[in-house]
Formats: structure tokens, sequence, C-alpha cells
């Protein structure tokens, strides 16, 4: 049971760092898309 557990903080763990680098790709992409626009306006 504490085998289980242990599995899903890891999965817990993982997708929360996996959320994180989303957000700062997103970021990423939209201060690019920012950029871009500008540069094309």
């Amino acid at each position: 049971m504490t085998g289980l557990l242990k599995g899903k903080k890891l999965w817990a763990l993982g997708f929360g760092l996996w959320a994180l680098g989303f957000g700062l790709w997103a970021l990423g992409f939209g201060l690019w898309a920012l950029g871009f626009g500008l540069w094309a306006y």
C-alpha cells in the first residue's frame, strides 16, 4: 500500500513539474507572439 502511495506522490510531482514547464513554455510563446505582433505591426 505504501508503494502505491509513493507512486502517486511521484506521479503528482512529475505532473507538477510538467505543468510548470508547460506554463513556462506558454509564457515564452506568449512573449514571442507579442514581440512578433509588435514587429509585424
